[in-house]
C-alpha cells in the first residue's frame, strides 16, 4: 500500500499552474489593483488572452458586440469573470481524462468539476442576499474541489478495488473509507495540489473540507458554497461516478449560508440552465 507520500510525489504528472493565472487571481481579490494591472498581466500570455476571448465571444455571454481585445474583456465581464474562464481553460484537458478508479468516464469528473463551479456561483449569489458578501473564489474553488481523485486514480489502483467493494456493498461515503483503507482522501491530496501550486489559502480550505465543512476554519461561507454546489451536482447526477453515494447537505453549511430546502429547489432549477449553457459555451468556444 502507497503512502501519503508516495502519493504526492506522482502530482508531478498534472502540470503547473501558470504564473500568470496564480498572479491574475490575486489581482481580481485585490480591492486595490487596477483593471490595467490585470490586462497588462493578461497581455503576456497571447495563448491564454486568446481562449479567453474565444470564452467570452461563446453563447454563454450573448453580448450585444464581439469582445475583440483583452481589456474589453476585462471592463466588460469583471476581472473575477475572466479568472474563471482562465481556470476553466487550464483545466479542462487533464479533468477530461477518464478516472478509472472512481468509475467515471471520459469527461465525467470535467462535466462535474463545471457543474459544481457553476453551482457555487449560483449558491454564493442566494446566500448573498442574507450574508451581503461573495467572495469571488468561488468558481475556481468549485472546479478544483475534486482534482485529488485524479492523482489517486493513477496511484492507488489496487487499493481502490477494496475502496469500492466497500462502497459498493455498505453504501457509505466513498471519502470514508479512502481515509480507513488509505489513511487520507482525495480531498486532503486535492488540498496538496492546491498549495503546490500556491493557490489562495481559501481555496485550498473549500477543495480540503467540501466533504466536511464543519471543519473550515478560514473562510467557513466558501466552504459551504462548495459543499452545497457539490451535493447539488451529485444529486442531479451530473458526472458522479461511483462517488455519488451515501452523501447529503451539512446542517452547519446550510445554516451557515442561510439556506431552506425551498431554497434547494430553486437553485436545482438555476444550476441545470446554468450549467448547460456553461458547458455549451466551454464545448463549442
Amino acid at each position: 500500500m502507497k503512502t501519503r507520500d508516495e502519493v504526492l510525489a506522482n502530482i508531478t504528472t498534472l502540470p503547473m499552474l501558470p504564473d500568470i493565472v496564480l498572479k491574475v487571481i490575486r489581482l481580481s481579490n485585490d480591492p486595490r489593483a487596477s483593471v490595467d494591472a490585470i490586462v497588462e498581466t493578461l497581455r503576456v500570455d497571447q495563448g491564454i488572452t486568446a481562449n479567453v476571448l474565444r470564452l467570452c465571444n461563446s453563447s454563454y455571454y450573448s453580448l450585444s458586440r464581439p469582445i475583440e481585445s483583452i481589456n474589453d474583456a476585462v471592463v466588460y465581464l469583471g476581472s473575477k469573470t475572466i479568472t474563471d474562464l482562465m481556470m476553466a481553460g487550464f483545466c479542462s484537458e487533464f479533468f477530461s481524462r477518464p478516472v478509472d478508479a472512481y468509475k467515471l468516464d471520459h469527461g465525467d469528473l470535467w462535466r462535474h468539476a463545471v457543474a459544481v463551479a457553476t453551482a457555487s456561483q449560483a449558491v454564493a449569489q442566494k446566500a448573498k442576499k442574507e450574508e451581503g458578501r461573495a467572495t469571488g473564489l468561488e468558481y475556481t474553488s468549485g472546479l478544483l474541489h475534486d482534482i485529488g481523485k485524479i492523482i489517486l486514480s493513477q496511484t492507488c489502483s489496487e487499493e481502490f478495488a477494496l475502496i469500492v467493494s466497500r462502497v459498493e456493498e455498505e453504501h457509505c461515503a466513498f471519502e470514508d473509507v479512502e481515509r480507513e483503507i488509505l489513511g487520507f482522501s482525495h480531498s486532503e491530496i486535492g488540498a496538496e495540489i492546491a498549495r503546490r501550486w500556491r493557490m489562495p489559502e481559501r481555496i485550498i480550505e473549500a477543495i480540503e473540507f467540501h466533504h466536511h465543512p464543519e471543519k473550515a476554519e478560514k473562510d467557513p461561507w466558501l466552504v459551504a458554497c462548495v459543499h452545497v454546489a457539490n451535493i447539488l451536482a451529485i444529486t442531479m447526477g451530473l458526472g458522479i461516478g461511483l462517488d455519488g453515494l451515501a452523501v447529503e447537505f451539512h446542517r452547519d453549511a446550510l445554516e451557515i449560508l442561510h439556506l431552506e430546502m425551498t431554497d434547494i429547489m430553486e437553485l436545482t432549477i438555476i444550476v441545470h440552465e446554468q450549467y448547460a449553457k456553461a458547458m455549451d459555451s466551454l464545448q463549442t468556444a
